[in-house]
């Protein structure tokens, strides 16, 4: 279809046509889409591929299988009967499949407790194919080619212990611990269960709770907890490509997908001291970012460590270069707070009706502190608390030039802007694009804070938020400087 104007293009047409239906040449150019098109289609992309899953089912069942122990007397009593057996032994096999048919009502059910199979001499070799004692007992008797009755009593006799150990087994499976071990040099899979009915292949259960359960369609159901100390790897058509392979850790807890990642909500992992914000679309914090619960701590180790109510010292008398290194310190992706990250937070705080501290009163009423305790606390939409925003001053990772500061009233010159202003007091904020609270929130009596421009000479300010207020802005200050009532907070 024709494009009309401020439409997304996907190319220019080369020849005309002026009605109906037909076709035309087009030049097809990816640079024809709009700006904002391209830069969401490498920020998802971005996104998608820093994320990581990792199918590890199949790990969880076979690590299940290996913890599950045999009760010892079947290692002591099967094992060497069975090995016995397996020498002892000279029927010819089918002659043997018929004795054991024909006992099928003194044999009994054959059970590992895991499975409800026939009593049928079937039946018993699938259970203890996983045994690789019985498993070669068996390989036996399918090649023999002679034939004795006594020989054939005894085989009776020895399945017969076997049933009544294994039927023990089966009462005490509740709290007894089953183990299938095989020999060092065996190459078959320990353990198999091969459903050719249509039922369930397995069904784990805690009491009459079933807690993992493997249904004939290959569905895995877990309820509870899934723990996977490795990796998880979800693909299509059965196998993944040998690039996600490689790119996804499995000693990193990594989780690499192939298709599409859908969910309500996401929230990241946190180190202990750092909480996890919401991002903001309107910030351009989207999905969100890890953040320290309070302000930074005076530690003799370069990296700084999370201030939680009021234990330690604030780290202050440090220049905002300086603070942005000493979070890098802290690993990949750690920074000083960028200005959009702090009102990320601050939007976030607005809408808890819990942060009111007046209720009564209207509007919304913020708490402020006149302390360094960083003690304020401020409760975010995902439940996480963040102490302190609102008392010390802290740096931000934001700078702004002299020429650019916002003027207040009738002042002309910047340098004239001593004080603390009122946001409503300011005339122009020129070209500068600082974040600034909403209109209706204007009044530094509710907590909201005041923004300052002061009458330093310095060419270039940095970011100081959080004097007494959510969203108060002191740009009165150099980068450069390292002042005793100004601290920090890393981000991630």
């Amino acid at each position: 279809m024709r494009a009309d104007s401020g439409d997304s293009t996907v190319g220019i047409a080369l020849e005309s046509k002026l009605e109906g239906t037909g076709k035309i040449k087009v030049l097809i150019s990816r640079r024809n889409k709009s700006l904002a098109v391209e830069e969401v289609e490498k920020l998802v992309s971005d996104r998608v591929a820093d994320m990581a899953i990792e199918d590890e089912v199949n790990r969880l069942i076979a690590t299940a299988v290996e913890k599950l122990n045999l009760d010892a007397r079947v290692e002591e009593i099967v094992d060497p009967k069975l090995l016995l057996l397996s020498t002892e032994l000279t029927v010819v096999a089918d002659d043997l499949k018929g004795e054991i048919i024909n006992t099928k009502d003194s044999l009994g059910v054959l059970s590992l407790s895991l499975l409800d199979l026939a009593s049928r001499q079937e039946a018993l070799r699938a259970r203890v194919t996983g045994l690789e004692a019985l498993n070669a007992s068996v390989a036996a008797l399918e090649v023999q080619t002679a034939s004795s009755t006594a020989e054939t009593a005894d085989v009776r006799s020895r399945v017969e212990i076997v049933e009544k150990e294994l039927a023990g087994l089966k009462e005490k499976f509740n709290v007894e611990v089953v183990e299938i071990k095989t020999a060092s040099t065996t190459v078959q899979t320990a353990f198999v269960v091969n459903q050719t009915g249509s039922g369930d292949v397995a069904d784990f259960k805690s009491g009459d709770v079933s807690i993992m359960n493997v249904s004939s369609a290959g569905k895995v159901v877990i309820v509870g907890e899934l723990e996977v100390d490795g990796r998880i790897l979800v693909c299509s058509s059965g196998a993944c490509s040998s690039r996600l392979d490689a790119k996804v850790d499995d000693t990193m807890g990594d989780l690499g997908v192939e298709g599409k990642v859908v969910a309500g909500a996401y929230e990241g992992y946190c180190e202990e001291g750092f909480e996890w914000v919401p991002g903001s679309a309107e910030y351009g914090t989207l999905p969100g970012f890890c953040v320290m619960a309070a302000m930074a701590t005076l530690t003799p180790d370069p990296s700084p460590i999370p201030n939680v109510m009021g234990e330690g010292s604030l780290w202050t008398n440090i220049s905002q270069g300086e603070a942005d290194i000493r979070c890098q310190s802290l690993g990949a992706g750690y920074h000083l707070m960028s200005d959009a990250e702090w009102m990320t937070i601050a939007e976030n705080i607005t809408r808890v009706a819990g942060n009111d501290a007046d209720p009564v009163k209207e509007g919304l009423q913020l708490q402020t502190a006149d302390d360094r305790r960083q003690t304020t606390e401020f409760i975010l939409t995902n439940g996480n608390a963040i102490y302190g925003l609102s008392g010390a001053g802290e740096w931000t990772k934001g700078i702004a030039n002299r020429s650019d500061l916002p003027l207040v009233g009738s002042y002309d010159l910047p340098s004239r802007q001593a004080g603390w202003a009122e946001y409503s007091e300011v005339s122009s904020y020129r070209s500068l694009g600082i974040i600034r609270p909403p209109y209706y929130m204007s009044d530094a009596e509710n907590g909201i804070g005041k923004i300052k421009t002061g009458e330093s000479t310095a060419n270039v300010r940095g970011y100081v938020r959080g004097v007494n207020g959510i969203y108060s802005l002191d740009l009165s200050h150099s980068p450069s400087e390292a002042l005793a009532e100004v601290g920090f907070r890393c981000a991630k």
